[in-house]
């Protein structure tokens, strides 16, 4: 089943995480966040690539989704972990950030990669 991906709707999804992220610059910036910053900067790179040839983002919507997915979950845990005091919730926010940020969000920098040889 071939599924149909809308790039300006993938952008217009993240018009919340890249005001996050902009709320946050002034001092309270760190490693979390950076991170967010970078695969979000790197998606964004990704989808104006793929916007230009059609062909291309046809082959590579699975990818371009399972992304997606990934900073959404990113930016999610993130929020619970700026928003929580119980340190035993911030360990937990922020062990789940680390599997998000190990095995999903290099799949942004890989695909990135592919789309620019």
């Amino acid at each position: 089943m071939i599924q149909i991906v809308d790039h300006k709707q993938f952008v217009l999804d993240n018009r919340p995480i890249q005001q996050f992220i902009l709320d946050r610059l002034p001092g309270n910036y760190d490693i979390y966040f950076g991170t967010l910053d970078k695969a979000l900067q790197r998606f964004n790179t990704v989808l104006l690539r793929l916007s230009e040839d059609p062909l291309l983002a046809e082959e590579n919507n699975l990818e371009v989704i399972d992304c997606q997915k990934a900073i959404h979950d990113f930016y999610n845990y993130s929020l619970k972990l700026s928003h929580t005091n119980n340190w035993f919730m911030k360990i937990y926010y922020k062990t789940c950030l680390h599997g998000i940020g190990t095995r999903r969000i290099p799949k942004i920098r890989k695909l990135l990669d592919r789309l620019g040889n």
